[in-house]
């Protein structure tokens, strides 16, 4: 089964979190090579494949240059980190597609971006003729200028709503856990390898500890994979710290959990994410502020 999902998946969003990206709290160029030698090797499976790359670590990339230990809270602190990191994160993306003789573009996205009608659809055109290039879009919250708290909440909420956007086949979700995990006794814990209907069950599992350098936790990974279920996408969630995690994944290996949505789609019913949607949800967002 797992095989199926991923072998036959063409359309792919793969969100990866700074912790993947950082080895020893900073942020790591042998960690960014060793993420794009993955996604090049999917392209080189298929001429079929289309990548949606939603790369966190602008921040975190900006802490690691100037050896701030903690991540600030006031958003000013946050933008002006964002702003000093994101250009040195592409450069790091730039030289490791370069060797991989692959093109990778740049995408800052925010609310207004999607909340808009106009602009929402000149963000799904945009990201759609860039694939279509064969080029692979790195997709970050623009948060140099966001001004609602990293207004999606975390990359793990924006790499949901791209799938459905981008109307892909497969979410991918690469953190620093091995998948999801389920108590098994007091101190022991044994991962699920398959979660055909997640609920609250799933939910009650998480116990999120956060780092420094981060914001996203599992339970925001979780409900990430909610939203790209109720679309019909399967999710795959698994460790970006696995030496050739993709490669493996992708190989046919038991790794990660694979979250599959209760009902299926066809190739000509699957869903895409309208701007309606998008309203409904700031609403909803509006409404708890």
């Amino acid at each position: 089964m797992r095989h199926k999902y991923l072998k036959n998946a063409h359309r792919i969003v793969i969100k990866v979190g700074t912790s993947v990206l950082s080895q020893g709290g900073v942020i790591s160029s042998a960690r960014v090579r060793a993420l794009v030698a993955g996604l090049a090797y999917l392209k080189r499976r298929s001429p079929r494949t289309q990548i949606i790359l939603v790369s966190s670590g602008a921040i975190g990339t900006a802490l690691s240059f100037l050896k701030i230990k903690k991540r600030p809270t006031q958003m000013r602190e946050l933008q002006a980190l964002a702003a000093i990191g994101q250009p040195r994160l592409m450069q790091m993306y730039m030289e490791s597609f370069g060797a991989e003789k692959l093109v990778p573009a740049q995408v800052l996205l925010t609310w207004q971006d999607l909340a808009s009608q106009s602009r929402f659809e000149n963000t799904r055109n945009t990201l759609e003729e860039l694939v279509r290039r064969g080029v692979v879009p790195i997709v970050n919250e623009n948060d140099t200028v966001s001004t609602q708290e990293i207004e999606f909440g975390d990359n793990d909420q924006l790499s949901s709503m791209l799938a459905s956007l981008f109307n892909a086949d497969l979410l991918v979700l690469l953190t620093d856990a091995e998948g999801l995990y389920a108590d098994v006794k007091a101190g022991s814990k044994s991962r699920l390898p398959l979660v055909k209907n997640l609920n609250a069950g799933h939910f009650a599992l998480v116990r999120d500890e956060r780092k420094a350098h981060t914001k996203g936790g599992m339970a925001s990974k979780l409900s990430a994979v909610q939203k790209a279920l109720k679309a019909g996408i399967p999710s795959v969630m698994a460790s970006g710290s696995q030496p050739r995690i993709l490669e493996r994944l992708f190989g046919g290996e038991d790794l990660g959990t694979l979250f599959l949505p209760t009902s299926g789609k066809t190739a000509s019913g699957k869903r895409r994410i309208t701007h309606a949607d998008l309203l409904r949800i700031q609403g909803r967002r509006e409404e708890k502020s």
